[in-house]
C-alpha cells in the first residue's frame, strides 16, 4: 500500500519513505509490572554472545486500574475498560463458571455507568469474545506450570498453596488500595481495615464498591467500614 501510495514501482532502486513505526503493548495481566517498560525482542535470543542483526522495542504500558492515570484521564474509554476487567476478575475470582461470571460483571458495569452504553449495545459480542478466546483449561495448565516451575527455582515448593491464597489476597487489598487512593486520601483507618482483612469474598465486594464509589466517604458507606 505504501510502495503505491508513494506511486514507485518495488523493482526500482529508489528508496521509498516508510512512516515511522511505533510499537506499544497495553498490559492488563496480573502480575506486578512497573507503569511502563521497554521490552526488546533480542532478550528472547538464546545466544546472547552473539551481535543480533535484528532489534524491535516495543513500549510496554500498564493499564491496570489505577495505572498510568495521566493516560487514563485523557482516554475514559481506557480507564473504564481497565474497571471492567477488575471487575470480571473479581467476579472470576469467585470460582463460579467462567460464563455465569463474566455475565454478571457485564451487568455490574451496565449498572455502575462502567462502559455501559458499549455493554449494552455489544453484549453478546462481548461475552462471545471472551469466551471463545479464553480457554479456561489451557490458562489453568499454564498458570501450574508456571508456579510450580518458578517455586522450583526459587526453592519454594512446599508451602507453595498457603502462599497463593495470602498473595492473592494481598494482591486484592492492593487493588482496592490503589482505585481509593485515586479518589483521595485514603484515610488510616480504611487502609488498616482493607490491609487486615482475610477474607477473599469481603475484599472482592470492597473492590467493586471502590470502583463505583464516587469518592472515599461514599465507598465508607457502602461498606459500612467506620
Amino acid at each position: 500500500m505504501i510502495v503505491e501510495q508513494a506511486e514507485e514501482s518495488i523493482y526500482g532502486s529508489k528508496q521509498i519513505s516508510l512512516p515511522t513505526p511505533q510499537c506499544i503493548v497495553f498490559y492488563n495481566g496480573e502480575k506486578e509490572v512497573p507503569e511502563e517498560q521497554i521490552l526488546r525482542l533480542s532478550d528472547s535470543f538464546e545466544n546472547k554472545e552473539r551481535q543480533e542483526d535484528v532489534e524491535l522495542t516495543v513500549r510496554m504500558l500498564n493499564i491496570n486500574h489505577g495505572h498510568n492515570n495521566a493516560l487514563m484521564e485523557r482516554c475514559r474509554t481506557l480507564s473504564e475498560y481497565a474497571q471492567f476487567v477488575a471487575v470480571s476478575r473479581a467476579y472470576a475470582a469467585e470460582g463460579r463458571p467462567m460464563q455465569e461470571a463474566l455475565e454478571e460483571a457485564v451487568e455490574y458495569c451496565i449498572d455502575h455507568g462502567i462502559l455501559s452504553e458499549f455493554l449494552r449495545r455489544h453484549r453478546s459480542e462481548v461475552l462471545g469474545m471472551l469466551l471463545e478466546e479464553f480457554d479456561v483449561e489451557k490458562y489453568e495448565r499454564t498458570i501450574k506450570k508456571e508456579g510450580y516451575e518458578e517455586g522450583h527455582a526459587s526453592g519454594l515448593r512446599e508451602g507453595r498453596a498457603e502462599g497463593h491464597a495470602s498473595g492473592l489476597r494481598e494482591g486484592r487489598a492492593s487493588d482496592v488500595l490503589t482505585i481509593l487512593e485515586q479518589k483521595g486520601i485514603v484515610p488510616a483507618d480504611i487502609r488498616e481495615r482493607i490491609l487486615s482483612q482475610k477474607d477473599e469474598a469481603v475484599l472482592k465486594e470492597w473492590l467493586l464498591a471502590a470502583a463505583s464509589a464516587e469518592d472515599i466517604e461514599t465507598f465508607r458507606e457502602k461498606t459500612g467500614i467506620m
